[in-house]
């Protein structure tokens, strides 16, 4: 007889226990898959060890208070993932407080739970690489090599840059079959390098060597679903886990990746054409366009020449609100107060929180006045004041694409061949254009309006502005960048090309404010139907987390933020509370068990 510690995959509350025990008849190796009775519910779960009844009597008549229960049935009795991969979930459960049965199943492939004979040869195979014809020790010599990359988009330049490698790829959304056949090839050795998303982290390396991470700081890597971990991270934990070599790639760096590897994360200083057209001084001078002086000429002599225009826009729709001139009222989403975005040809108000639509209103709802106004630029107002530009000047116009959030994925692939085989032309674009960096070339960038880059209340809005101007002055032979204020950080720092100097200050900012990378942000999130409630819990909580750091003498570890009314969350009140850490994980867990299933914990 033995004990099976086993791990659920399902959704056990954090503050629970993630990792049960049930009797079996047989000794099970860890990361097979058995079925167990959870209050009278059938549940998968994966061994995470298995040990045997006679050595552990003596401890389980001292401390068992509970009757342990036999499994159900065996579903898989040769594993299904290797230690590493145990490894990894328990890491991710710990580090982002997650429950462990969800980070288990985030690692298992999409073809786990199919009952087909060729997943049972799947599962032996990983554990008889040695009757490979080739010798095992060879198999194992030949390191292996992963190249991260944010999104799909990307998959066919890296490929292409690899293809003496062999590379194959691997995402969410690769088929079944396929995946199967990669997840085998990879266990057994026989693939070499691979190029993928997030996801090729969970594979089951038999010697990986090396990890590189292309483009840190795109907002893809950021996983969306339990776990909600920053791939970047926990890429670093893999290679940890392989003793694999990791490379960070970035246009510019993350701050918290400069602050680890240094000046090396910085680009070289190169020549470029870039210039800043001050809209004030073109307001002085009578010009209320869109466009400056600077960059209608350009654009004029692009056309001109047959040449290729990259207008990006950071806003989509066509205006960021409507607002009344009466009152001063600004329409939001009832279902979530965010400012509700004007999209004219689609003819509505979009939230782009929750994907509410409302109608656009030609009366104000606060006051009854007619006097609403579009304010701010969005993509299909430029797109509007561009073809304008060319009718006052009897200009025939290029061929003008759009590309932004909003455009359907088949169009997308069609609006880059277009721009790609297309002379004249002028691509309109969002923060969408980002992923194809590498891919698309122009013979001038303009960039409107960049201040929208900078109004968000986040500390690492002035980083994430730097990045994405730079990006797209590297995509042009010539940039022109349109602001109100040549004076700001952002601006400077792309004119001078000092990256040292505005990742340092960032740094010595942060130190001071105790952001990241000198602390961790946690926050925790309640939600409720009712306001008084929601602000009654969070009180609650707020003093129950203070009293608990009180009694641990942790105040020089912890600081605890809130709670803040947030905005709505699909009509559900929201109260958060931000916490600033500087506890190991071990220390830190226990303090977040406190807290009761009602409340979101995520580990920014």
């Amino acid at each position: 007889m033995y004990i099976l510690d086993v791990v659920p995959l399902i959704a056990i509350p954090r503050n629970q226990d993630q990792i049960l025990s049930y009797f079996c008849e047989e000794r099970l190796p860890a990361g097979s898959l058995v079925e167990v009775e959870i209050r009278k519910k059938k549940v998968k779960a994966i061994v995470l060890a298995s040990k045997g009844l006679a050595e552990l009597k003596i401890r389980l008549k001292k401390e068992a208070d509970f009757e342990l229960k036999p499994i159900d049935k065996v579903l898989k009795g040769q594993p299904i993932l290797n230690q590493h991969q145990l490894n990894i979930a328990l890491w991710l459960s710990a580090k982002y407080f997650a429950p462990l049965g969800l980070c288990v199943k985030a690692i298992l492939p999409p073809f786990w739970s199919k009952k087909t004979n060729k997943y049972d040869s799947f599962a032996v195979r990983g554990r008889r690489v040695h009757r490979k014809k080739e010798p095992y020790l060879e198999v194992f010599l030949h390191s292996q090599k992963l190249i991260l990359i944010p999104e799909k988009i990307m998959a066919e330049y890296f490929l292409e840059k690899h293809s003496k490698e062999n590379p194959v790829f691997l995402s969410g959304s690769t088929s079944s079959k396929e995946y199967f056949d990669i997840w085998q090839k990879v266990q057994s050795g026989e693939i070499k390098t691979i190029v993928g998303t997030r996801v090729a982290l969970f594979l089951p390396f038999l010697n990986l060597k090396e990890i590189v991470v292309e483009d840190e700081s795109n907002i893809a890597y950021h996983s969306d679903y339990t776990p909600k971990y920053d791939t970047g991270i926990l890429a670093r934990r893999v290679a940890k886990e392989y003793e694999a070599k990791i490379i960070i790639n970035d246009s510019l760096p993350k701050v918290e990746t400069y602050f680890e590897f240094g000046e090396k994360t910085l680009p070289k200083k190169a020549k470029t054409d870039t210039s800043f057209a001050n809209m004030v001084s073109e307001i002085k001078d009578g010009n209320f366009s869109a466009l400056s002086t600077e960059l209608k000429e350009q654009i004029r002599s692009a056309v001109e020449k047959k040449n290729k225009v990259i207008i990006f826009v950071p806003r989509k729709g066509y205006a960021p609100y409507l607002l009344c001139q009466n009152c001063g009222y600004i329409h939001r989403c009832p279902k979530c107060e965010h400012v509700l975005v004007v999209h004219k040809k689609e003819t509505g108000l979009r939230c782009h929180h929750c994907q509410n639509i409302q109608p656009i209103l030609n009366v104000c709802p606060n006051c009854n006045k007619s006097v609403l106004e579009y304010k701010g630029l969005g993509i299909e107002k430029a797109e509007e004041k561009l073809i304008k530009f060319f009718k006052d000047r009897n200009i025939t116009p290029p061929k003008i694409l759009v590309l932004s959030g909003d455009t359907p994925p088949k169009e997308e692939e069609n609006i880059i061949n277009q721009f790609k085989d297309s002379t004249p032309v002028i691509l309109l674009a969002t923060q969408k254009i980002l992923s194809y960096q590498r891919l698309l070339k122009a013979n001038l960038v303009g960039i409107l309006n960049l201040e929208s880059l900078l109004n968000f209340v986040d500390f690492r809005t002035e980083e994430e502005a730097l990045r994405t101007v730079f990006i797209l002055s590297q995509m042009a032979e010539k940039t022109i960048i349109q602001g109100y204020d040549s004076e700001a950080k952002v601006v400077k720092t792309i004119l001078s090309q000092d990256f040292k100097s505005f990742y340092e200050e960032e740094l010595e900012a942060r130190k001071d404010f105790n952001y990241p990378p000198f602390s961790e942000f946690i926050k925790l999130t309640f939600r409720h139907r009712d306001q008084r409630q929601s602000e009654r819990e969070a009180k609650v909580m707020k003093e129950r987390l203070s009293q608990e750091v009180r009694v641990k003498n942790y105040e020089k570890e912890l600081e605890i933020i809130g709670p803040n009314t947030g905005l709505k969350e699909k009509g559900l009140c929201t109260q958060e509370i931000v916490i600033k850490n500087k506890l190991e994980i071990k220390k830190r867990n226990e303090l977040l068990r406190l807290i009761n299933n009602k409340w979101t914990v995520e580990i920014l």
